[in-house]
């Protein structure tokens, strides 16, 4: 969906103190780094400071992951709400 059919049903745009306090209050996204055909996603624990994102990751000698995470320009990271792990 674009960002005017989004709007148009209700969703409105975050600002700046908006994101920060998100990202400030929950723990919890998804990074999705591109491929050739779709996007590979992975869910991911994250810490910020205010001004960067920190991520802790193991990888193996072949991980896709790391390859992938290596070779992007640019990802995407949707963040959530996750009030126990079994509620996401």
């Amino acid at each position: 969906m674009s960002v005017n059919e989004l709007e148009a049903v209700g969703i409105t745009r975050m600002d700046e103190a908006d994101i920060d306090g998100s990202l400030t209050s929950q723990g919890v996204g998804i990074i999705r780094l591109p491929t050739e055909t779709h996007p590979y996603l992975l869910s991911l624990s994250f810490g910020y400071d205010g001004q960067d994102l920190y991520f802790t990751s193991v990888t193996g000698e072949e991980s896709r992951k790391a390859e992938l995470s290596q070779r992007a320009e640019t990802a995407t990271f949707p963040v959530y709400d996750a009030p126990s792990r079994f509620a996401w």
